[in-house]
Protein backbone atom coordinates (compact mmCIF):
# COMPACT_ATOMS: atom_id res chain seq x y z
CA UNK A 1 0.00 0.00 0.00
CA UNK A 2 1.14 3.55 -0.59
CA UNK A 3 1.61 6.01 2.19
CA UNK A 4 3.42 9.35 2.30
CA UNK A 5 6.79 7.68 2.92
CA UNK A 6 6.62 5.06 0.17
CA UNK A 7 5.14 7.61 -2.22
CA UNK A 8 8.48 9.44 -2.00
CA UNK A 9 10.48 6.32 -2.96
CA UNK A 10 13.20 6.74 -5.57
CA UNK A 11 11.97 5.34 -8.88
CA UNK A 12 8.31 6.22 -8.47
CA UNK A 13 6.89 8.09 -11.44
CA UNK A 14 3.80 10.26 -11.83
CA UNK A 15 2.25 10.97 -15.23
CA UNK A 16 1.54 14.69 -15.56
CA UNK A 17 -0.58 16.43 -18.19
CA UNK A 18 -0.95 20.16 -18.69
CA UNK A 19 -3.58 21.46 -21.10
CA UNK A 20 -3.53 25.18 -21.84
CA UNK A 21 -6.58 27.20 -22.88
CA UNK A 22 -5.83 30.45 -24.67
CA UNK A 23 -7.94 32.42 -27.13
CA UNK A 24 -10.73 29.86 -26.89
CA UNK A 25 -8.52 26.95 -27.98
CA UNK A 26 -7.15 24.17 -25.75
CA UNK A 27 -3.84 22.50 -26.54
CA UNK A 28 -1.64 19.95 -24.78
CA UNK A 29 1.39 21.68 -23.30
CA UNK A 30 2.96 18.99 -21.07
CA UNK A 31 2.90 15.20 -21.33
CA UNK A 32 5.69 14.04 -19.05
CA UNK A 33 6.65 12.10 -15.94
CA UNK A 34 7.93 13.43 -12.62
CA UNK A 35 9.95 11.63 -9.94
CA UNK A 36 11.29 12.37 -6.45
CA UNK A 37 14.99 11.62 -7.05
CA UNK A 38 15.54 13.52 -10.31
CA UNK A 39 17.99 16.42 -10.44
CA UNK A 40 16.92 19.96 -11.29
CA UNK A 41 18.62 23.32 -11.80
CA UNK A 42 15.43 25.23 -11.10
CA UNK A 43 15.67 27.82 -8.28
CA UNK A 44 12.29 26.48 -7.11
CA UNK A 45 13.64 22.96 -6.60
CA UNK A 46 13.90 21.70 -3.02
CA UNK A 47 14.75 17.98 -2.60
CA UNK A 48 12.08 15.93 -0.80
CA UNK A 49 9.51 18.61 -1.67
CA UNK A 50 9.37 19.28 -5.40
CA UNK A 51 9.58 16.57 -8.06
CA UNK A 52 11.32 17.52 -11.35
CA UNK A 53 10.19 16.39 -14.80
CA UNK A 54 11.90 13.47 -16.49
CA UNK A 55 12.06 15.36 -19.80
CA UNK A 56 11.88 18.88 -18.44
CA UNK A 57 12.10 21.62 -17.65
CA UNK A 58 8.92 22.93 -19.27
CA UNK A 59 8.39 26.65 -19.66
CA UNK A 60 5.18 28.49 -18.88
CA UNK A 61 3.20 29.86 -21.81
CA UNK A 62 0.31 32.36 -21.80
CA UNK A 63 -3.13 31.01 -20.96
CA UNK A 64 -4.93 29.00 -18.30
CA UNK A 65 -3.02 25.83 -17.39
CA UNK A 66 -4.89 22.73 -16.24
CA UNK A 67 -2.69 20.14 -14.51
CA UNK A 68 -3.58 16.58 -13.46
CA UNK A 69 -2.03 13.13 -13.42
CA UNK A 70 -1.79 9.64 -11.93
CA UNK A 71 0.64 7.04 -10.63
CA UNK A 72 2.65 5.73 -13.60
CA UNK A 73 5.15 3.50 -11.80
CA UNK A 74 5.27 2.05 -8.28
CA UNK A 75 8.91 1.52 -7.34
CA UNK A 76 7.89 -0.63 -4.36
CA UNK A 77 6.78 -3.42 -6.68
CA UNK A 78 8.98 -5.70 -8.78
CA UNK A 79 6.20 -6.70 -11.17
CA UNK A 80 2.93 -5.20 -12.43
CA UNK A 81 4.26 -1.86 -11.21
CA UNK A 82 2.75 0.26 -13.99
CA UNK A 83 -0.92 0.83 -14.85
CA UNK A 84 -0.38 -0.71 -18.28
CA UNK A 85 0.96 -3.99 -16.87
CA UNK A 86 -1.52 -4.13 -13.98
CA UNK A 87 -4.73 -3.14 -15.80
CA UNK A 88 -3.80 -4.36 -19.26
CA UNK A 89 -4.06 -2.83 -22.71
CA UNK A 90 -7.45 -1.23 -21.96
CA UNK A 91 -5.83 1.36 -19.71
CA UNK A 92 -6.09 4.48 -21.84
CA UNK A 93 -6.27 8.26 -21.64
CA UNK A 94 -8.28 10.04 -24.30
CA UNK A 95 -6.61 13.41 -24.91
CA UNK A 96 -9.71 14.73 -26.70
CA UNK A 97 -12.23 13.97 -23.93
CA UNK A 98 -9.76 14.05 -21.00
CA UNK A 99 -11.16 10.75 -19.70
CA UNK A 100 -8.92 8.06 -18.25
CA UNK A 101 -10.33 4.54 -18.75
CA UNK A 102 -9.62 1.91 -16.09
CA UNK A 103 -10.43 -1.54 -17.53
CA UNK A 104 -11.96 -4.39 -15.59
CA UNK A 105 -9.85 -5.96 -12.86
CA UNK A 106 -10.74 -8.95 -10.68
CA UNK A 107 -9.43 -8.75 -7.14
CA UNK A 108 -8.38 -11.95 -5.37
CA UNK A 109 -5.87 -12.64 -2.62
CA UNK A 110 -3.25 -13.15 -5.34
CA UNK A 111 -3.88 -9.93 -7.26
CA UNK A 112 -0.76 -7.70 -7.25
CA UNK A 113 -1.23 -4.88 -4.76
CA UNK A 114 -0.90 -2.00 -7.20
CA UNK A 115 -2.38 0.90 -5.28
CA UNK A 116 -3.41 3.11 -8.19
CA UNK A 117 -3.69 6.78 -7.34
CA UNK A 118 -5.03 9.72 -9.33
CA UNK A 119 -4.75 13.46 -8.78
CA UNK A 120 -7.14 16.32 -8.43
CA UNK A 121 -7.11 19.19 -10.94
CA UNK A 122 -4.94 22.26 -10.46
CA UNK A 123 -5.84 25.20 -12.68
CA UNK A 124 -3.74 28.36 -12.83
CA UNK A 125 -2.34 31.15 -14.92
CA UNK A 126 1.49 31.12 -15.12
CA UNK A 127 2.87 31.39 -11.57
CA UNK A 128 6.31 31.61 -9.97
CA UNK A 129 5.67 28.80 -7.48
CA UNK A 130 5.56 25.01 -7.86
CA UNK A 131 2.32 23.26 -8.84
CA UNK A 132 0.68 21.19 -6.10
CA UNK A 133 -1.48 18.14 -6.79
CA UNK A 134 -3.33 16.06 -4.21
CA UNK A 135 -3.65 12.33 -4.94
CA UNK A 136 -6.48 9.95 -4.01
CA UNK A 137 -6.74 6.15 -3.89
CA UNK A 138 -8.90 4.45 -6.53
CA UNK A 139 -9.43 1.38 -4.33
CA UNK A 140 -10.24 0.58 -0.73
CA UNK A 141 -8.66 -2.22 1.35
CA UNK A 142 -10.23 -4.92 3.54
CA UNK A 143 -9.02 -7.22 6.31
CA UNK A 144 -10.76 -9.97 8.33
CA UNK A 145 -10.18 -11.51 11.76
CA UNK A 146 -11.89 -14.05 14.06
CA UNK A 147 -12.27 -13.76 17.85
CA UNK A 148 -13.26 -16.63 20.17
CA UNK A 149 -15.18 -15.20 23.12
CA UNK A 150 -16.49 -18.68 24.07
CA UNK A 151 -15.24 -20.66 27.06
CA UNK A 152 -14.45 -23.69 24.89
CA UNK A 153 -12.20 -24.25 21.87
CA UNK A 154 -13.64 -23.45 18.46
CA UNK A 155 -12.60 -25.39 15.38
CA UNK A 156 -12.98 -23.37 12.18
CA UNK A 157 -13.39 -25.65 9.18
CA UNK A 158 -14.21 -22.98 6.59
CA UNK A 159 -14.19 -19.19 6.36
CA UNK A 160 -15.25 -17.45 3.15
CA UNK A 161 -15.90 -13.87 2.10
CA UNK A 162 -17.85 -12.84 -0.99
CA UNK A 163 -17.68 -9.36 -2.51
CA UNK A 164 -18.18 -7.70 -5.88
CA UNK A 165 -14.64 -8.34 -7.09
CA UNK A 166 -15.08 -7.35 -10.77
CA UNK A 167 -15.40 -3.70 -11.69
CA UNK A 168 -14.04 -1.04 -14.01
CA UNK A 169 -13.85 2.73 -13.73
CA UNK A 170 -13.31 6.04 -15.45
CA UNK A 171 -11.49 9.10 -14.14
CA UNK A 172 -12.93 12.15 -15.88
CA UNK A 173 -10.77 15.28 -16.03
CA UNK A 174 -12.97 17.16 -18.51
CA UNK A 175 -14.53 19.48 -15.93
CA UNK A 176 -13.16 21.79 -13.29
CA UNK A 177 -13.04 18.95 -10.75
CA UNK A 178 -12.19 15.28 -11.25
CA UNK A 179 -15.12 12.83 -11.45
CA UNK A 180 -14.62 9.11 -10.77
CA UNK A 181 -17.23 6.56 -11.86
CA UNK A 182 -17.21 2.84 -11.03
CA UNK A 183 -19.09 0.21 -13.04
CA UNK A 184 -19.92 -3.20 -11.58
CA UNK A 185 -19.32 -5.83 -14.28
CA UNK A 186 -20.66 -8.82 -12.31
CA UNK A 187 -24.29 -9.82 -11.72
CA UNK A 188 -23.59 -11.27 -8.27
CA UNK A 189 -20.85 -11.34 -5.62
CA UNK A 190 -17.93 -13.73 -6.04
CA UNK A 191 -15.62 -15.48 -3.61
CA UNK A 192 -12.92 -13.06 -2.57
CA UNK A 193 -11.05 -15.26 -0.09
CA UNK A 194 -11.58 -18.64 1.54
CA UNK A 195 -9.69 -20.63 4.19
CA UNK A 196 -9.92 -24.03 5.88
CA UNK A 197 -9.18 -22.41 9.24
CA UNK A 198 -7.96 -24.21 12.37
CA UNK A 199 -8.62 -24.17 16.12
CA UNK A 200 -9.10 -21.12 18.34
CA UNK A 201 -8.58 -21.74 22.07
CA UNK A 202 -11.42 -20.99 24.46
CA UNK A 203 -11.44 -17.77 26.46
CA UNK A 204 -9.14 -18.06 29.47
CA UNK A 205 -8.91 -15.57 32.32
CA UNK A 206 -11.19 -13.19 30.50
CA UNK A 207 -8.85 -13.06 27.52
CA UNK A 208 -10.15 -13.97 24.07
CA UNK A 209 -8.13 -15.97 21.60
CA UNK A 210 -8.09 -14.33 18.19
CA UNK A 211 -6.71 -14.48 14.68
CA UNK A 212 -5.88 -11.00 13.46
CA UNK A 213 -5.88 -12.50 9.95
CA UNK A 214 -8.73 -15.00 9.51
CA UNK A 215 -6.96 -16.56 6.53
CA UNK A 216 -3.56 -17.06 8.19
CA UNK A 217 -3.92 -17.94 11.91
CA UNK A 218 -0.20 -17.51 12.64
CA UNK A 219 -0.07 -13.92 11.39
CA UNK A 220 0.53 -11.25 14.02
CA UNK A 221 -0.76 -8.31 11.96
CA UNK A 222 -3.87 -7.64 9.93
CA UNK A 223 -3.54 -8.26 6.22
CA UNK A 224 -5.27 -5.55 4.23
CA UNK A 225 -5.91 -6.45 0.60
CA UNK A 226 -7.05 -4.10 -2.15
CA UNK A 227 -10.70 -4.18 -3.19
CA UNK A 228 -13.03 -2.18 -5.39
CA UNK A 229 -15.27 0.20 -3.41
CA UNK A 230 -18.68 -1.31 -2.63
CA UNK A 231 -21.97 0.59 -2.48
CA UNK A 232 -24.38 -0.08 0.37
CA UNK A 233 -26.65 -1.98 -2.02
CA UNK A 234 -23.78 -4.09 -3.33
CA UNK A 235 -22.46 -4.87 0.13
CA UNK A 236 -25.94 -5.95 1.30
CA UNK A 237 -25.72 -8.85 -1.19
CA UNK A 238 -22.27 -9.94 0.02
CA UNK A 239 -21.70 -12.48 2.78
CA UNK A 240 -19.21 -13.77 5.32
CA UNK A 241 -19.63 -17.55 5.69
CA UNK A 242 -18.14 -19.45 8.60
CA UNK A 243 -18.37 -23.16 9.42
CA UNK A 244 -17.20 -24.18 12.88
CA UNK A 245 -17.62 -26.61 15.78
CA UNK A 246 -18.20 -25.46 19.37
CA UNK A 247 -18.94 -27.85 22.29
CA UNK A 248 -19.32 -30.74 19.80
CA UNK A 249 -22.02 -28.82 17.98
CA UNK A 250 -21.52 -27.93 14.34
CA UNK A 251 -22.55 -24.54 12.94
CA UNK A 252 -22.70 -23.11 9.45
CA UNK A 253 -23.36 -19.38 9.58
CA UNK A 254 -23.94 -16.99 6.71
CA UNK A 255 -23.40 -13.47 8.01
CA UNK A 256 -24.50 -10.25 6.38
CA UNK A 257 -22.13 -7.31 6.34
CA UNK A 258 -23.10 -4.31 8.48
CA UNK A 259 -25.28 -1.75 6.71
CA UNK A 260 -22.50 0.38 5.28
CA UNK A 261 -20.45 1.04 2.18
CA UNK A 262 -16.76 0.56 1.42
CA UNK A 263 -15.33 3.84 0.21
CA UNK A 264 -12.17 4.40 -1.81
CA UNK A 265 -9.23 5.61 0.22
CA UNK A 266 -10.26 3.86 3.43
CA UNK A 267 -9.23 0.59 5.07
CA UNK A 268 -11.81 -1.70 6.71
CA UNK A 269 -11.12 -4.44 9.25
CA UNK A 270 -13.92 -6.87 10.19
CA UNK A 271 -13.73 -9.05 13.32
CA UNK A 272 -16.13 -12.00 13.62
CA UNK A 273 -16.87 -12.81 17.27
CA UNK A 274 -17.93 -16.31 18.41
CA UNK A 275 -19.50 -16.73 21.89
CA UNK A 276 -21.08 -19.53 23.96
CA UNK A 277 -24.69 -18.42 23.59
CA UNK A 278 -24.90 -15.08 21.87
CA UNK A 279 -25.26 -15.03 18.08
CA UNK A 280 -22.12 -14.41 16.10
CA UNK A 281 -21.54 -10.72 15.72
CA UNK A 282 -19.36 -8.62 13.47
CA UNK A 283 -17.36 -5.64 14.66
CA UNK A 284 -15.69 -3.43 12.12
CA UNK A 285 -13.10 -0.68 12.16
CA UNK A 286 -12.78 2.02 9.52
CA UNK A 287 -9.54 3.97 9.24
CA UNK A 288 -8.21 6.50 6.78
CA UNK A 289 -5.60 5.02 4.50
CA UNK A 290 -2.91 7.47 5.61
CA UNK A 291 -2.45 9.68 8.62
CA UNK A 292 -1.49 12.55 6.30
CA UNK A 293 -2.48 13.58 2.81
CA UNK A 294 -0.69 12.25 -0.25
CA UNK A 295 0.49 15.39 -2.00
CA UNK A 296 3.03 15.86 -4.75
CA UNK A 297 4.57 19.21 -5.66
CA UNK A 298 6.42 19.63 -8.94
CA UNK A 299 8.15 22.41 -10.79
Amino acid sequence: MLDETTFQTSGNRIQIYDFVTSGGATTKHVDDLIGPELNSNSPLHTPEYTWPFVNGPHQWCPGEHKFFGWLAQDANMTASNTPETFFGSGFDFDEATHVLTIPQVTFTKDTPQFDFMYSDIFTTEPINTPVQLKFSHLFCAVSFGIVNDASSDVHISNFKVTLYTNKKATVDYSGSTVAVNYTNTASSPATFRTSSGGTLSGMSGGVSDMWVNAFAPTDTERQYILMWPQTKTELSACKINITYTLNNQGYNQSLAFPEMELNAGQKYHFDIFIADKAPIRINYLVVDWDSIDNEVTFE
